[in-house]
């Protein structure tokens, strides 16, 4: 945790890269005003997300209001789990899904 990095990259609106592997979120790094986060799998590399981890991740990002958010899924071996994993998300982070959350 370095306020010296924070700053940089806020100034340079630079994102810091998330590696998350599991099912934990990371705490919130300030920087720029877009997110990048590349989503390992629940079991290094393998397995779908739980349905209420996804719903996490999209709560994690809502909070950190980034104007763009980049979202790499590599849960892929043996499985097509990224791809339905980033479908989900998709689905949770739409403003349609937004709006039905908070009506």
């Amino acid at each position: 945790k370095s306020p010296e990095v924070y700053y940089l990259l806020r100034t340079y609106n630079a994102a810091w890269c998330y590696g998350m592997l599991g099912e934990r979120l990371p705490e919130p790094v300030p920087a720029g005003n877009w997110l990048y986060a590349r989503l390992h799998g629940p079991k290094r590399y393998r397995g779908r997300y739980s349905t209420s981890y996804l719903r996490e991740v999209a709560e994690w990002v809502r909070a950190q209001n980034p104007r763009e958010c980049f979202l790499y899924l590599n849960n892929t071996v043996g499985s097509t789990a990224a791809l339905e994993d980033a479908s989900a998300l998709e689905c949770l982070l739409s403003p349609e899904t937004a709006a039905e959350r908070h009506s």
